[in-house]
């Protein structure tokens, strides 16, 4: 029977992205989805919305409870861009945006 534990990554490709500042990210071999090397699967592009999320705060007095991510396409595996906008409150809520 064969081992079918994956192997372990080259310590330098751990990482899903690079920070190259600015927003922008280097995309590493590990980003690959199953269909294609050329694509990313939808964990690392959601974290890096989810992070631009954070770093762009919510109100005071509250904080990121629930973030849902539309990838309507496939996500290259090449270097990106997240990018935060805040949008204005509503009633107990505020919804904001990352792409």
């Amino acid at each position: 029977m064969s081992d079918l534990r994956p192997t372990e990554p080259e310590e330098e490709n751990q990482a899903f992205h690079r920070n190259l500042g600015d927003g922008r990210y280097d995309s590493s071999a590990a980003t690959a989805g199953p269909w294609s090397a050329g694509t990313q699967h939808a964990g690392p592009p959601s974290a890096l919305l989810g992070r631009a999320l954070e770093e762009g705060g919510a109100r005071e007095g509250f904080r990121i409870t629930r973030v849902t991510v539309d990838l309507p396409r496939p996500v290259p595996s090449r270097n990106c861009t997240s990018k935060y906008a805040p949008s204005a409150p509503v009633r107990a809520q505020s919804w904001s945006k990352a792409n």
